[in-house]
């Protein structure tokens, strides 16, 4: 028999690996994809260490049963419910309390950052979600998921639908369904068709990391009733609404004007899922993890402009730099009103080297 020549590892080095070990991780976070003729305006990657809460100065948490949907979970700003995985995610986990008010305790966050759509401009709000292991039919009664409300209801006298609401994702009891829906106006009834809203529906291939959007287009030179709002999954389109849909002004500037948060949440309960039954599992298996939320919009476009004898202009690249359209045609305007009152023979010089557009004779005074 051969001797043994491989010593122990020393307590020493066990202590200083078990130190190693037991440390909070934290590592790079994922970053939220690039988009052409997007920028990144705003995002959370959820860069923080394992079992820390998200950022105080980024989000709220909230606390509570909210008395809403006839849900039951209690909120709690705790670890067990909202943490950062320490490997780029948030973390939302519900778990069955018997001391907890409705047997339930789960988590809320909103966003302090606010945005409106802007005008003349695309924009984007998206996350790239996934949804804990446990099989879809050990999840009846969970309701997870990502949405904005508008910032009015935040506000003295604010109203729900009335303040305006963008769910990009829900889905319920662990269907492998997403929905994506507008609430606005009145309620009951009104043009959004309350409680229900204005829903689509797309089927989700697995509980895996997906990555799901809404876009406000408010690049329509016809107006509020041309602008468009859609609903993503992968990048593929999966409902649709316009204004003229809607058709009243006040309920769509809500939905695509007026400024807006971010919620992540994992309800329990309530009217639309039902409720858990004894097959119902908790913990990190029903989870919903986020790896980003992110707030994109269109770049401004160049001027240029064209000689086709009236002296149109042109935006390019169309129709990212309509925004600026308003304010660079009335700089135009004025100085034609300047050409103007130009003598005839002034006119006729080569003023295209400025950038000028053309003025036919028969304006001339």
């Amino acid at each position: 028999m051969l001797p043994n020549t491989h010593r122990p590892p020393s307590l020493l080095f066990c202590f200083l690996l078990l130190l190693l070990l037991s440390q909070p991780r934290s590592t790079t976070a994922w970053a939220p994809p690039t988009y052409p003729g997007y920028t990144l305006i705003w995002t959370d990657a959820f860069t923080g260490a394992g079992g820390t809460l998200p950022r105080a100065d980024t989000w709220d948490l909230v606390t509570g049963n909210l008395g809403v949907n006839g849900e039951l979970e209690t909120y709690q700003a705790s670890p067990r419910n909202v943490q950062h995985s320490g490997g780029g995610t948030l973390q939302l986990v519900p778990w069955r309390d018997g001391g907890a008010a409705g047997g339930w305790t789960s988590g809320r966050v909103e966003s302090l950052y606010t945005f409106a759509p802007r005008g003349g401009a695309r924009t984007r709000a998206e996350a790239a979600v996934r949804f804990g292991s446990h099989a879809p039919a050990r999840k009846q009664g969970l309701w997870p998921a990502f949405w904005l409300l508008g910032q009015a209801l935040r506000q003295p006298g604010g109203t729900w639908p009335a303040c305006g609401e963008i769910d990009v994702l829900e889905t319920v009891d662990g269907r492998l369904t997403g929905y994506g829906t507008a609430h606005c106006g009145l309620y009951p009834g009104g043009v959004c068709d309350e409680p229900a809203g204005l829903q689509g529906a797309v089927a989700v291939p697995d509980q895996a990391w997906h990555a799901w959007r809404v876009e406000w287009d408010r690049t329509p030179v016809a107006g509020w009733s041309a602008e468009t709002i859609t609903w993503s999954l992968d990048g593929q389109p999966f409902h649709h609404i316009t204004g003229a849909a809607v058709g009243d002004s006040a309920a769509w500037a809500s939905l695509c004007h007026s400024p807006l948060y971010f919620i992540l949440n994992l309800a329990v309960g309530g009217a639309w899922p039902g409720y858990p039954n004894n097959t119902t599992l908790d913990g990190y298996g029903s989870m919903m993890e986020v790896a980003y939320v992110a707030h994109y919009q269109t770049r401004s476009g160049a001027w240029r402009q064209k000689n086709d004898g009236i002296g149109a202009l042109y935006c390019s690249p169309w129709p990212s730099c309509t925004s600026d359209i308003t304010a660079t045609l009335a700089r135009v305007m004025a100085v034609r009103d300047i050409i103007m009152h130009i003598p005839s023979t002034l006119q006729k010089r080569p003023w295209r080297g400025l950038g000028i557009p053309s003025i036919p004779n028969s304006h001339a005074k």
